[in-house]
Order: structure tokens, then C-alpha cells, then sequence
């Protein structure tokens, strides 16, 4: 066999067999800019924690709730089970151990039991800092996606939102899922 067919050969039983690109543990992620930022925000939809600032479009009419569900890896109803603060370098973080109760979307969902991570910074900071203890049991849908770490080749990190567990919502995200299943 010459060494160019050898050298093709040994091309396409990499990429047959996981390499670069692959729907594997050691997949390329998306980087998390431009609307990813804003859809999977490490955030909590207020009324989610039954606060509500001021009225929303209804869950069926609302593009962002859609596009979530259209782009997650999964969308899961889960429970908070734990909610661990950390203070580091004078910096507040919050770790959120959910379980989860049912798969609602996606194709890759999280281990049953995951751990959630929210930053000091981030747009969910200020609802955790507020509803801490009343988050145990509490029940929530998750939009899921992981994207590639910044500076760090091959490594990911989870980011998400919390969305209300409430039907309106639920029957939202079913109808989502569906769409994007006919397309």
C-alpha cells in the first residue's frame, strides 16, 4: 500500500472512530457568544422563584423560551436537592445540586444527579443570594447547553437557565420540541 493511500486511510479511521468534530466526550463545543449568551445565561426567570417584576409574553408566545428549547442539549424538569455557597478571593459562588425528574427535550441530558454552578456575576446570582434555603425542593425546568471553555482547548463548561415548572411552560416546551422535530 503506498504511503499517500496509508496516510488517507489512517484519516478517515480517526474521524470514523471519534476524532476531531465527534459526538464524543472529547467533542468540539460551540464558544459561548453572541444569542447563546442571552439564552443560556446562567439566570432564574423570576417568576420561576414567584416573583414577577412585570408581565411576559405567555410561555407559547415567548421566541426565547422556543429558541432554548430548539438549541439545549437538554431540557429537563429537575429538583433542587442542595444549595452550597462558596466565598473564594472575595468573590461569592453557589453550587446547585439538582435531580432530575424528567427529560422534557434534547438529545444529551446531564447525569441524573448534576451539580449547576452560579457565579457572583451572574444574571441568577441575585435570585440564589435572595432565595437560598427556600430553593431546596424546589422544582424547575432547565435549558441546558455546554460550550467550550474560553483559553482552554477541549474543556466545556454547562451553562443554563431556569425557566418556572408550571403547565403553561411545560406545554410551551412540548410544543417547542415537536416543531423542531418536523423541521
Amino acid at each position: 500500500m503506498s504511503c499517500v493511500r496509508l496516510a488517507v486511510l489512517t484519516a478517515v479511521l480517526a474521524v470514523a472512530c471519534g476524532g476531531k468534530g465527534a459526538n464524543t466526550p472529547g467533542r468540539d463545543y460551540p464558544p459561548y457568544t453572541g444569542r447563546t449568551v442571552e439564552l443560556f445565561d446562567d439566570g432564574i426567570d423570576p417568576i420561576a422563584v414567584g416573583y414577577q417584576l412585570e408581565p411576559g409574553p405567555p410561555p407559547a408566545m415567548d421566541s426565547s423560551l422556543r429558541e432554548r428549547v430548539q438549541t439545549a442539549d437538554a431540557v429537563l424538569r429537575a429538583r433542587v436537592v442542595t444549595v452550597t455557597s462558596r466565598d473564594e478571593d472575595s468573590k461569592r459562588s453557589w453550587q446547585l445540586g439538582l435531580h432530575t425528574l424528567t427529560v422534557l427535550a434534547g438529545s444529551s441530558p446531564p447525569d441524573t444527579d448534576f451539580q449547576l454552578e452560579v457565579e457572583s456575576t451572574d444574571p441568577g446570582a441575585g435570585m440564589v443570594r435572595a432565595f437560598e434555603g427556600r430553593l431546596v425542593s424546589a422544582t424547575f425546568v432547565v435549558a441546558l447547553r455546554t460550550f467550550a471553555r474560553p483559553g482552554d482547548p477541549g474543556a466545556s463548561d454547562p451553562h443554563f437557565h431556569l425557566l418556572a415548572d408550571k403547565p403553561d411552560v411545560l406545554a410551551a416546551i412540548k410544543e417547542a420540541s415537536l416543531l423542531q422535530q418536523v423541521r
